[in-house]
C-alpha cells in the first residue's frame, strides 16, 4: 500500500466509526438516525418531530419572541416569529435548514388572500427591507451544516437583538436615526446596533 492510500484510510476508519457509535434508534422509525435527529439515509435530513422539538427549546428560551410553527406543503416547515410588538419574521425552512427569510413591520399583514403565510410579499417600510436584506446575510454568517440546531439558534438569538430596533442608538456614532433609519444593522458576534454606513 502507498503512503497516500494510506492516509486516506484513516478518515475513512474514523467516519465508519463516528456513524456507528453514535446511532440511536427514533421512536416508531425504522430508519437509522444519529443522535441530533438527523437521518442517515437522507443525507442531512431532520426528523419533523426533531425540528418540532428544535423550535420549541428556541421558543421556551426567548420569553419577548413567540414562534408558530405551520406545515403547510408537508414536511416543510414555516415559521411566524413575532418580536415583541416590534416585528414579525416569515421564515421558510426545509428540515433544519433556514431557506429563507421575510421581515415586516407588527402591524403589517404576513398572510396572503387565501390565508397562508405570504413568502414573496416585502415589507411596505424600508427599515423592515433592511433588516429582511440583514438576516439574508445573516444566513450566509450562521452556517454550520454538521449542526443545524445551533444555526437556527444563532439566527434566533441574533434576531432577537432586533427587540430594541428603535430604541437602540448607533454604537458607532450614537445617534438613533441616519437618513431617517434606525441602526438596522447587528452584529453577529456582539449584537450590537450599527447604521448601515457606519458598520465598516
Amino acid at each position: 500500500m502507498r503512503k497516500t492510500e494510506g492516509a486516506a484510510h484513516i478518515p475513512s476508519n474514523l467516519c465508519h466509526l463516528f456513524f456507528h457509535t453514535r446511532l440511536t434508534p427514533c421512536c416508531e422509525c425504522s430508519e437509522p438516525y444519529l443522535s441530533g435527529g438527523l437521518s442517515l439515509t437522507a443525507g442531512l435530513y431532520a426528523h419533523p418531530r426533531y425540528v418540532d422539538d428544535v423550535i420549541s427549546r428556541i421558543d421556551r428560551m426567548f420569553p419577548e419572541m413567540s414562534i408558530h410553527l405551520s406545515r403547510p406543503n408537508g414536511t416543510s416547515a414555516m415559521l411566524l416569529v413575532t418580536l415583541g410588538k416590534v416585528l414579525k419574521v416569515i421564515v421558510v425552512m426545509r428540515s433544519l435548514f433556514i431557506d429563507r427569510t421575510i421581515v415586516k413591520g407588527y402591524n403589517e399583514n404576513v398572510y396572503t388572500e387565501d390565508g397562508k403565510l405570504d413568502i414573496w410579499s416585502k415589507s411596505n417600510y424600508q427599515v423592515f427591507q433592511k433588516v429582511t436584506d440583514h438576516a439574508t446575510t445573516a444566513l450566509l454568517h450562521y452556517q454550520l451544516p454538521q449542526m443545524p440546531d445551533v444555526v437556527v439558534r444563532s439566527f434566533m438569538t441574533w434576531l432577537r437583538s432586533y427587540i430594541k430596533l428603535f430604541q437602540a442608538p448607533c454604537q458607532r456614532c450614537g445617534k438613533f436615526l441616519q437618513d431617517g433609519l434606525p441602526p438596522t444593522w447587528r452584529d453577529f458576534r456582539t449584537l450590537e446596533a450599527f447604521h448601515d454606513t457606519c458598520r465598516q
